[in-house]
């Protein structure tokens, strides 16, 4: 039987980071050896409802569909949106993505960090 590793992360940049009464929240950039991966995260505070429940909101793209799109163009795409203007990134970077036929995965995953009692 073949033994996969995980993909190891060849570089990552933070976006944004806000923490606040309700919550933290960080939006990353990650290139990884095959696809890069954007990620929108919150964490809620304690005392705050669901506290101990970490959400995770991404979108991968294989490097092999991104055309002529580069990690550090993303980058810059991102580091351009108002995310308080426009509810995130998240949305923007899929209709960015769309629009040039550049295929991807999306999804939402969320995972109990602390136990809330």
């Amino acid at each position: 039987m073949k033994e996969t590793k995980p993909q190891e992360v060849e570089r990552r940049d933070v976006i944004s980071q806000l923490e606040n009464q309700i919550a933290t929240y960080s939006d990353v950039l990650y290139e990884k050896m095959d696809e890069i991966s954007y990620a929108e995260y919150l964490s809620p505070k304690k005392d705050m409802l669901n506290y101990g429940t970490e959400w995770e909101e991404y979108v991968d793209i294989k490097k092999s569909d991104m055309k002529n799109l580069t990690y550090d163009q993303l980058l810059l795409f991102l580091k351009n949106i108002d995310a308080k203007k426009h509810q995130g990134r998240i949305n923007l970077l899929k209709g960015f993505l769309m629009g040039r036929g550049i295929p991807f995965k999306d999804g939402l995953w969320d995972w109990q960090t602390k136990n809330p009692n």
